[in-house]
């Protein structure tokens, strides 16, 4: 026959339940930290920076057939769906880094923002 009947001292029973409550506070707090799509998008756009006149305009296989134009300065950026009909060969693209818009100003003189913000407010959290 197994006997459980333990034997714990007061101060060994408060280091058992304060312990226990930091693992489950920890828990909970790891499982509201996911990083959202949204989050991970804007932090990947404030990283980059370029300009340059959009040389090319050319759809990539190999990255899911996405839509992409390559600057004058080498630079290949990835157009999201939402924004393709918006940037045209001839256009000039300028992104400064840590930040979340890209002005295009086209050849009709008008200017275009992309602004990331706008994009991922209806991404799903």
């Amino acid at each position: 026959m197994i006997d459980y009947n333990w034997k714990v001292s007061k101060g060994e029973a408060i280091k058992i339940l304060i312990i226990s409550c930091i693992i489950i506070i920890f828990i909970i707090w790891q499982m509201h930290r996911e990083v959202t799509p949204a989050q991970l998008v804007l932090t990947a756009a404030t990283k980059n920076q370029f300009h340059g006149k959009v040389e090319s305009v050319f759809r990539d296989e190999r990255d899911h057939n996405m839509l992409k134009v390559k600057l004058t300065t080498g630079y290949v950026y990835s157009l999201y769906p939402e924004w393709e009909s918006m940037v045209e060969l001839g256009d000039s693209l300028s992104k400064l880094k840590n930040t979340v818009v890209v002005e295009v100003f086209k050849q009709n003189g008008k200017k275009v923002i992309l602004d990331y913000k706008e994009l991922v407010k209806d991404f799903k959290k």
